[in-house]
């Protein structure tokens, strides 16, 4: 998230899992469209370009952290069909931040009879300000892929402020 107006409207978005949250239960081996858009995506911008120590970064994590903890069963059905319904009133050019991809998906794992995967890429996180999670395809069962696409001016600012945020 780059200056502008700091009271501008813009998203944060992730894929929800929403298997395990229907009821019944949909089993992990389902394979079906039970992955959504899901995040805030009428969130003002001015905590996301907070600058020092990663802060407008620990912003959104807090934000998609409320999300996540606010869905329950009774609102399910409403969380599934809030992406599409806000896609339809949100005007062009709002700012974006999305995660594809998920480290709960067991991707690695799913052999559609040609073989399991050895290198899984997200190619649609060619928009800057993207980012993609996998599990790890080294069968540790406990790594994180991570794939970030950013502008070159900010790559090398973005591994630094990475690099400081492991310590």
């Amino acid at each position: 998230m780059r200056g502008g107006d700091p009271t501008r409207l813009v998203c944060i978005g992730f894929a929800s899992d929403f298997r395990s949250r229907l009821n019944p239960p949909l089993p992990s081996t389902f394979f079906g469209n039970c992955v959504v858009g899901s995040g805030d995506f009428d969130v003002k911008a001015e905590p996301i370009l907070e600058e020092g120590e990663g802060k407008g970064f620990i912003s959104a994590v807090e934000i998609l952290t409320g999300w996540v903890n606010g869905l329950c069963p009774e609102n399910i059905e409403k969380s599934m069909l809030l992406p599409f319904e806000a896609f339809k009133r949100m005007e062009p050019g709002r700012q974006m931040i999305s995660v594809a991809g998920s480290t709960r998906l067991g991707i690695y794992g799913s052999d559609f009879g040609w073989g399991k995967p050895v290198k899984v890429e997200i190619v649609t996180i060619d928009k800057d300000a993207s980012v993609s999670l996998s599990e790890s395809g080294d069968g540790s069962g406990g790594g994180v892929e991570i794939g970030v696409c950013l502008k070159q001016d900010d790559v090398e600012r973005f591994g630094s402020l990475f690099s400081s945020g492991l310590k």
